[in-house]
This record gives structure tokens, sequence and C-alpha cells, in this order.
């Protein structure tokens, strides 16, 4: 599987600005639904360590969420964008989706049923 920065390298020219809108828009998405998980039922902190790394992870999707909405602006717009802020926008997410997976598993072995 090619990383996000292969897979950005590997477009051609004329797609290059589809592409990385493609991808972002992706992004977006993507993000929309980890926000959902985390504000799920099962995810809610039992302790407060976990209601610290929650409350991490929420700033965390939302700054990102604002990143991806400014380069996606600017490529629609037509202007250019480094591939690597893109890449990095990608690198992120990818990190902050593990944390995500983390700390469901955290959360659902720390939920006792009552």
């Amino acid at each position: 599987m090619k990383s996000s920065q292969e897979h950005i390298s590997a477009g051609h020219n004329a797609n290059d600005g589809n592409t990385l809108v493609l991808r972002l828009e992706r992004n977006a998405k993507n993000l929309d639904q980890l926000r959902k998980k985390l504000c799920a039922y099962g995810c809610e902190p039992q302790t407060y360590d976990l209601f610290e790394q929650i409350e991490s992870l929420k700033k965390g999707l939302e700054s990102l969420s604002k990143s991806n909405t400014e380069i996606l602006t600017i490529l629609k717009n037509k202007k250019t964008v480094a591939k690597e802020r893109v890449g990095a926008q990608l690198a992120e997410f990818n990190r902050l989706q593990m944390r995500v997976e983390e700390y469901m598993g955290l959360a659902s072995t720390k939920y006792i049923p009552g």
C-alpha cells in the first residue's frame, strides 16, 4: 500500500489539483466519521485520563478539519499548494485516526455495564 506522500507524487501534473481535492474531500468525510465515533455512547470517558485524551482528540480533529478546509479552498480557487503541505495533512490525519482508534479500544475496555 502506498503512503500518502507516494500516492500524491504518483499523480500526473494535469490531474494533480483534482486528485488532491478528491483526497482532501474524502479526508474531510473521514474526519466527520471519526468525530461521530468519539461522540458515541461507548466512547464516553470513564476516567479522568480518558477524559483528557478525548478532549485532546476532539481538539486535534477540529484543528485538522480547519486546515483541511483551508487547503481545499486554496486548491478549489486554482491556487497552488505545496504537495508537502497536503502530504503532511494526510499524514497527520493518519496519526490522529490511530489515536482515535487507540482511545476507542481503551474506552471500551474501561466500560463496565452496571
